[in-house]
């Protein structure tokens, strides 16, 4: 058997390194904050700065692209989460990934703010360099979040760290019975799993024939309601085709009962104009006899 132990100058060194990292960051981050302090307490006076601001450190002053500070800050956070790693013999990467959506959210607030800056700024102020720093600032953090979560932290922090905190294999003599013993506890164990794992594999395929089935059975029944609809869509559509002739044959037979209707008002005509001709011929005779 081994046994395995961590190589302690190693450790100690990477983690005098992570802490140095982590105050250079630190000091970047602080220089930022103090800047973007004093630009958005300009901005609510009515002034307008140049850049980014200025921090306590002048000589710092290119860090500054980032009036948010979570470009500063997501290094200065990535390299304490490393430090601490270091300090507590945290190699595994789940403990480095359940912070990548705390980095992914800095990222968007950042580029949030940059964005929503740009409206705090007076209005004939607006000028190239004030677009260009909430530019930066809504562009930088999101480039730092994905930095370091799809960069360095799978190609350079976690390698480090299980560099750091590798385990150096020591011989170690054991008994031969207890060997064996725990080699049957494993085979023991092991044959419980593939029980269960077999058993689990039947039942899962139960649910499956279950399933099946009623997935048969659901076809059945869709098929079985598309026929009636396409037989209902047919005898609608008979329907609607025997409407329509016989409003044809309505709309023919009214036409001829309007012209019947004419013809027979004409003739009407004709005979009362005939009637009032004949009545003043008789009064005209009348009028001759008496």
């Amino acid at each position: 058997m081994k046994n395995t132990i961590c190589h302690p100058l190693r450790r100690t060194v990477s983690l005098v390194i992570a802490v140095i990292l982590t105050a250079i960051s630190a000091i970047f981050w602080l220089n930022n904050l103090v800047a973007a302090i004093r630009l958005h307490r300009a901005l609510l006076g009515g002034v307008v700065l140049s850049g980014g601001g200025k921090g306590f450190l002048p000589f710092l002053a290119w860090s500054v692209v980032d009036v948010s500070t979570v470009t500063t800050f997501i290094f200065f956070f990535g390299f304490a989460v490393t430090a601490l790693a270091l300090g507590k013999n945290r190699r595994e990467q789940s403990y480095f990934t359940r912070h990548d959506r705390f980095h992914i959210a800095l990222g968007l607030v950042g580029t949030l703010w940059g964005i929503i800056l740009i409206g705090y700024y007076p209005i004939a102020d607006v000028t190239i360099p004030s677009l260009m720093n909430c530019l930066h600032t809504a562009m930088f953090s999101t480039l730092a979040a994905i930095v370091w979560v799809m960069i360095l932290e799978p190609l350079v922090i976690l390698p480090w760290v299980r560099f750091a905190l590798a385990q150096n294999e020591v011989e170690e003599t054991t008994d031969p019975a207890a060997m064996i013993q725990e080699i049957n506890d494993v085979l023991r164990a092991f044959a419980t799993q593939l029980t269960q794992s077999r058993d689990a594999a039947a039942a899962f395929q139960s649910q499956l024939d279950a399933w099946n089935a009623e997935h048969k059975q659901e076809l059945a029944e869709n098929e079985k309601i598309r026929d009636n609809a396409l037989k209902a869509l047919q005898s609608l559509t008979e329907i609607t085709s025997l409407l329509e002739a016989r409003q044809h044959a309505v709309a023919a037979e009214n036409e001829a009962l309007r012209q019947n209707l004419e013809a027979r008002t004409s003739e009407r005509d004709d005979a009362r104009s005939q009637a009032e001709k004949l009545r003043c011929k008789l009064d005209a005779i009348r009028a001759n006899l008496e």
